[in-house]
């Protein structure tokens, strides 16, 4: 081979190197975007895998909430079951006590109303005894004195 040939393949040489190491740079750089881009899906990733613990542990709260109101229902059933029970009872209970209270008014108002009928009477009787009698029969039968 010649002394031209040589040298002019050595230039073509040298500048195809010169071309692969700025390909190569070039490559380099985009390395280097690639490892930022992999950095940031890196945070991307740690912030969904953080994402998905809270929801994981809100639907762990929310299921335990849905434990918490089932049995919250189901002690408003119990009380209300005991509200009507007490209620129906106390009706029950105030009818005997307006019952019994009838049952003793009648035994005391009643007789009470007797008593008083013959203390009436006997007044009535008492105080014929001690106003003069021809006044009585005045009174009953005719003019009154004062008149």
């Amino acid at each position: 081979m010649d002394q031209e040939l040589r040298t002019f393949l050595q230039e073509q040489f040298q500048e195809i190197r010169q071309r692969f190491e700025k390909i190569d740079g070039r490559f380099e750089k985009i390395d280097g975007r690639f490892e930022k881009i992999d950095g940031r899906f890196e945070q991307v990733d740690n912030r969904f895998e953080a994402a998905d613990g809270k929801m994981d542990g809100l639907r762990e709260e929310v299921h335990h909430t849905r434990i918490l109101m089932e049995d919250m229902q189901g002690n408003v059933r119990l009380l209300a079951e005991g509200i009507t029970s007490v209620t129906d009872r106390m009706g029950r209970l105030e009818k005997e006590v307006k019952q019994k209270l009838q049952e003793l008014w009648d035994m005391v108002v009643n007789p009470v109303r007797n008593l008083h009928e013959r203390v009436a009477h006997l007044e009535e009787v008492e105080n014929r005894r001690t106003r003069d009698i021809v006044e009585v029969i005045r009174e009953r039968f005719g003019k009154r004195q004062d008149s």
